[in-house]
């Protein structure tokens, strides 16, 4: 048998308490260590880089400036968190600033626990 382990009200004020930050370092597997908003600024020239040479190669867009970029974060992230997603995004290229909306950051779903 299956039962909803709390509803989702109290779900809601469990995620406010556990909101969570990027650290402000990563560890690779090798053991060095980076700023986690230089991986991510890495990880989104990539993404640019490839995403755009599809669209190009397809004749979809031509432009950066007329993709608009959705990136997913945890709902448990914190608005600096967040700001420091947009900060690398902007860093990387990957968005202009002076395009509204050019950027999008969503939340993942929240889940529900459930218990056997």
């Amino acid at each position: 048998m299956i039962t909803i382990d709390k509803t989702l009200e109290e779900h809601k004020h469990d995620d406010e308490k556990k909101e969570k930050d990027l650290e402000p370092y990563l560890t690779a597997a090798n053991g060095k260590k980076r700023k986690s908003v230089d991986v991510l600024v890495e990880a989104f020239k990539f993404m640019r880089k490839h995403i755009m040479k599809v669209l190009r190669d397809t004749k979809f867009v031509e432009k950066i400036e007329d993709v608009q970029w959705v990136v997913t974060v945890p709902a448990i992230w914190s608005n600096t968190a967040k700001n420091r997603m947009r900060e690398a995004a902007i860093l990387a290229e990957l968005i202009n600033e002076s395009i509204p909306d050019h950027l999008m950051i969503a939340f993942e779903p929240g889940v529900i626990n459930f218990k056997k």
